[in-house]
């Protein structure tokens, strides 16, 4: 079952796309992940999960708007925690379920961060999609 279908995408910073037409089917079971610039990453995150529109292009979380979904509860969004008591976790983690009760073994969709240096580790090249993102804003800005 497709758990978010993303059409045309584009996320602009500063005037310069870091993600620029976009078209990405995720089913349930998969995980995504995001290359590039931690803070682009981000931006990207608060996006798939609505806290943020992008500059054209569709999102669908189980054919809801991200905001939709993120309000209903379908979207956890898990962001780093430095508190003693909570989990600590490397990286922030967006969480998509196919339904609103949030636990581990209900998780659809794992989407995440990922280095340059991840990407060749064997489990992640083979079990994650992954959104690339332009890397020319740097180097326009510098």
């Amino acid at each position: 079952m497709t758990a978010m279908e993303i059409r045309d995408l584009v996320i602009k910073v500063d005037g310069y796309p870091v993600v620029d037409g976009l078209t990405l089917t995720v089913e349930e079971e998969e995980r995504v992940g995001i290359v590039g610039d931690f803070r682009d990453a981000l931006l990207v995150m608060n996006v798939l999960c609505g806290l943020s529109l992008p500059d054209s292009g569709e999102i669908w979380i189980y054919n809801m708007p991200p905001r939709q979904a993120f309000q209903r509860g379908f979207i956890n969004y898990i962001r780093q925690h430095h508190s003693e008591t909570a989990i600590a976790l490397p990286v922030p983690v967006l969480l998509v379920t196919r339904t609103a009760i949030h636990q581990p073994y209900n998780t659809s969709v794992v989407i995440h961060p990922v280095s340059y240096i991840e990407i060749s580790d064997e489990f992640i090249h083979n079990n994650y999609k992954f959104i690339n993102l332009e890397p020319e804003r740097r180097s326009k800005l510098s």
